[in-house]
């Protein structure tokens, strides 16, 4: 009870609210309800599963502490971040979703990211909200879920941020999420990087290869480095 007293409100979203802890301001208090994708998709009530699994991925910024749990809530403690600053590139954000997408497919995870997903945490750029974590789901070492085909879509399509045409290719996107019919108006486009072409190729395929994936992942990470 006493933790609830000594807070500051920091702001709300669609699954927690966050406090700044006064006894260590360091530390944000996280209220978050356990209907969040990670509970249902790891088939589990447990936040120290969910603490366990933030401290695994080297581009999330971890939980520090779980303060409470019951059947439909728990309150955790995580570093206070600070906003991404405007002096970040554009492809400094991009390249972290990326690599942040690559690391939690090599654990068999997801979840949708984006650029309001990212903080500052120990001068880089960190995911600090990964609620929707989800697990791969694997059939005969195939992914059989259309759901992770559609998210892998979503977070890498940032790649193409930089492209003149981006809002016109994410409108296309959007209008039915259908992986294939983007692939077939997305291959022929020229000004469209190769990289990324090749993996969505990768993605909409019947049978995915996660390391042909993770391949194109890095040829389009180094693409934006190369051009930082």
């Amino acid at each position: 009870d006493k933790c609830l007293v000594d807070i500051f409100f920091l702001g709300s979203g669609g699954d927690a609210t966050g406090f700044i802890y006064k006894q260590d301001p360091t530390q944000v208090l996280k209220i978050c309800t356990k209907r969040i994708r990670f509970f249902k998709g790891f088939d589990t009530y447990d936040a120290t599963e969910f603490l366990q699994l933030s401290r695994k991925i080297k581009y999330f910024v971890p939980i520090n502490k779980i303060l409470y749990e019951d059947d439909y809530v728990f309150v955790y403690l995580q570093a206070l971040c600070e906003p991404i600053k405007t002096t970040v590139t554009k492809n400094k954000m991009i390249t972290a979703l990326l690599r942040a997408t690559k690391c939690m497919i090599e654990f068999g995870i997801m979840t949708k990211l984006s650029r309001h997903n990212l903080a500052i945490w120990k001068d880089r750029i960190y995911v600090f909200d990964y609620h929707g974590l989800n697990k791969i789901k694997l059939k005969h070492d195939n992914v059989s879920d259309k759901w992770f085909r559609n998210v892998l879509i979503t977070n890498s399509l940032f790649f193409l941020t930089n492209l003149s045409k981006y809002n016109k290719i994410k409108s296309v996107w959007k209008k039915n999420h259908n992986n294939k019919d983007f692939y077939e108006y997305i291959k022929e486009k020229e000004y469209i990087p190769i990289c990324y072409i090749k993996l969505v190729k990768c993605i909409v395929h019947d049978k995915i290869e996660i390391d042909k994936i993770n391949k194109y992942l890095d040829e389009c990470i180094d693409r934006l480095v190369n051009n930082s």
